[in-house]
């Protein structure tokens, strides 16, 4: 019995590994391609830039010359991209390649800024009210 189950172990576990290592560069795949129709960059430059945005005016500028200049754009893809490959499926991944694809998937993609506009002032004014509550001890009403 036990000869059986080292010889199960012995042939069973590496073809397991293979399988997995054969789904992992379809899921790399996967995650590239995504990764070229939704590269990482323009997406990381807008934040940095809605960011700055924030800041006195005279700081704008230098504040997002500085940060895009420390990034290291490529590392962030390659995790971002090794990322995606771990964490979803094959399927999921090409499922989202699909989505990505349609038209109506990049159109609402270029309305995500102005959506999180429209949101953000309303979820910044329950989290000021919450500040103050936990400074003051008291409700705002």
């Amino acid at each position: 019995m036990r000869l059986f189950l080292i010889l199960f172990l012995l042939i069973a576990l590496p073809a397991h590994a293979q399988d997995g290592m054969g789904d992992m560069e379809t899921r790399l795949k996967l995650s590239k391609e995504i990764h070229d129709l939704k590269p990482v960059k323009p997406r990381i430059d807008k934040t940095i830039d809605s960011i700055s945005k924030k800041l006195k005016e005279s700081d704008q500028r230098s504040f997002a010359a500085t940060v895009k200049r420390i990034l290291n754009y490529k590392i962030i893809e390659t995790s971002s991209i090794n990322a995606m490959a771990e964490i979803y499926t094959a399927a999921e991944l090409a499922a989202m390649l699909e989505y990505y694809k349609k038209p109506e998937a990049i159109s609402a993609a270029e309305k995500q800024e102005e959506y999180q506009e429209k949101v953000s002032p309303e979820i910044t004014k329950m989290l000021d009210k919450a500040l103050m509550e936990m400074r003051t001890g008291r409700s705002g009403g």
